[in-house]
């Protein structure tokens, strides 16, 4: 990961995204069902939302995250990207789980992510209705 920092230089957010990921059919819908919603409705590229990132604490101060669910990383990502803030994503070799269970398939979770895309969807539409006031 630390192959990162250099390009911190130049961007305000870096996606350590993974090139392999070791996923089941469920995750893999559900990973790219969740890396088109913010493309499709926000018009922004989250690539890999879930992975390791360098951000700036700025970022982290400035943008209210209103999701409380996982989706709440590409929502970081939306906000940042809506704000003019500089991001990009870095390849980074990953390996296979080795203990533990895998939890993101679990369907009251992905429900909760649903209902937090609608909550920023939402949120943002106030926003931009608030500052064309």
């Amino acid at each position: 990961m630390f192959e990162l920092l250099p390009l911190a230089s130049r961007f305000d957010v870096v996606i350590g995204s993974r090139m392999d990921k070791y996923y089941g059919l469920a995750r893999r819908l559900v990973s790219w069902g969740f890396n088109a919603i913010p493309r499709l409705l926000f018009g922004v590229e989250t690539y890999d939302a879930g992975a390791v990132k360098l951000v700036r604490r700025e970022i982290i101060e400035r943008c209210v995250i209103v999701s409380r669910s996982p989706f709440s990383e590409a929502e970081r990502l939306i906000r940042a990207a809506r704000a003019g803030y500089r991001i990009t994503e870095h390849p980074v070799a990953t390996r296979p789980r080795s203990t533990g269970k895998a939890k993101g398939v679990r369907l009251g979770l992905v429900v909760r992510a649903l209902l937090d895309v609608v909550a920023v969807w939402l949120s943002l539409r106030r926003t931009n209705r608030s500052s064309q006031r």
